[in-house]
């Protein structure tokens, strides 16, 4: 007789055990023992119910949890991305470095903060109100030159020409010319800015092409002009008397200086802009940064007098290559927009900054932002939640369609 067939008088042998010589008393009493493998019991045999059950709890939790916690949002760290360890994020920590402690790297003639930084290691990201000693000094260190020189100096140290009195006739009428003068209120106030780059780069064959051109200076003067009407109508610019935002300081405005043109449009000052009047132009901007570079106070970090520039001229309208080795082209130049720093926020531009014209693109493209860099610090933090929101999308997706691949 076979082990199937096996029978025995005892009533309760076939209840204990099976006809293979299983206790299935006690795999009972096994399968119902906690509640965790009851639990383990009912999500096998029903996965779609446990899944949905489990994605609603959840839901329900996100929609209640910032009404309870008061003021709670979902929103991503990026606080210590630049330390990573990925190339992008080493090199975009050595800039930061580099830009805090530029002024002090500028005065160290004999090598030993550039020595500093290199044998301090720093080993996570810190905000600049977190730092301590991180790797800069933060009574010596800041990305505000404001917080480093003394900007009342600025106007009386950096003296002009007398002939400029001539050119603000009429400007001075609606804006105030003192402004473009000072070296700290135009660069360090967190006013807005505007970068503009001539395409294409300079390693491409077509890179004989410079911001001093007369296609170039027009897309540059429009943009400013719609940026400002944008800036005008937000109330974020200081105006004139006229109603009108004051002009940006940028090669436009020294050109207009130069040309005495102050209320004329864009059209008119490109008409204006001859041939010789664009090789007299570049020529004085060259006698200018030669002057400039020449007179720069290390130890104030404050322009010296400048005696021969006949315009109010400043080192954000040229690039470093400008002047060098006969280079006469201006690849990169910037717009300094007279900003109502004092009562508008930096974010305050984010809502309206994708609104400026950067031109066409094609023969030059601008980028905007304020001194602080909240602007670009912001677009990165909305990009990166972007990011992580298709993440999200992507998994709900893929969870989906492996629920409707197993027809579970």
């Amino acid at each position: 007789m076979s082990a199937k067939e096996e029978f025995t008088d005892d009533p309760t042998f076939n209840q204990k055990k099976n006809t293979d010589g299983v206790d299935m008393e006690a795999v009972d009493g096994i399968c119902e023992k906690t509640f965790a493998q009851r639990t383990a019991r009912a999500t096998a045999k029903h996965p779609k119910k446990i899944i949905v059950a489990s994605f609603a709890v959840a839901f329900l939790l996100s929609l209640i949890g910032p009404i309870v916690a008061g003021g709670l949002e979902i929103t991503t760290d990026t606080k210590g991305w630049r330390s990573r360890g990925t190339l992008v994020a080493k090199r975009e920590m050595q800039a930061e470095v580099l830009n805090l402690n530029r002024f002090q790297l500028f005065r160290d003639t004999d090598g030993s903060h550039w020595q500093y930084l290199k044998s301090t290691v720093t080993e996570g990201w810190y905000l600049a109100t977190e730092r301590g000693t991180a790797y800069a000094d933060p009574k010596k260190t800041s990305r505000r030159v404001g917080e480093n020189m003394d900007l009342s100096l600025s106007i009386s140290q950096y003296k002009r020409h007398d002939d400029n009195a001539e050119k603000y006739i009429a400007f001075e009428d609606t804006c105030n010319p003192l402004w473009y003068k000072d070296f700290g209120a135009v660069l360090f106030q967190d006013n807005m800015y505007a970068i503009w780059k001539v395409q294409p780069d300079e390693d491409e064959d077509d890179a004989s092409i410079s911001a001093l051109d007369k296609d170039v200076l027009s897309q540059i003067c429009n943009a400013e002009m719609n940026t400002m009407s944008i800036m005008k109508d937000n109330d974020v610019c200081n105006k004139g008397s006229d109603g009108i935002c004051c002009p940006p300081h940028s090669l436009i405005f020294l050109l207009r200086q130069k040309l005495a043109t102050h209320e004329s449009s864009c059209d008119e000052l490109m008409d204006a802009y001859t041939m010789n009047v664009q090789i007299e132009f570049t020529n004085e901007l060259l006698g200018c940064t030669d002057e400039y570079t020449q007179k720069f106070n290390i130890a104030t970090k404050i322009p010296g007098i400048m005696e021969f520039c006949s315009f109010d001229y400043l080192p954000n309208v040229v690039d470093a290559n400008f002047g060098r080795d006969g280079n006469r082209k201006v690849r990169y130049t910037s717009s300094f927009f007279n900003t109502k720093s004092d009562d508008i926020a930096p974010l305050d531009f984010y809502d309206i900054y994708e609104s400026f014209d950067e031109a066409d693109g094609t023969t030059v493209r601008g980028v905007y932002n304020v001194e602080t860099d909240e602007i670009i610090h912001e677009k990165t933090e909305e990009s990166q939640n972007a990011d992580v929101n298709i993440a999200l999308v992507s998994l709900g997706i893929t969870i989906f369609a492996l629920l409707a691949h197993s027809k579970s």
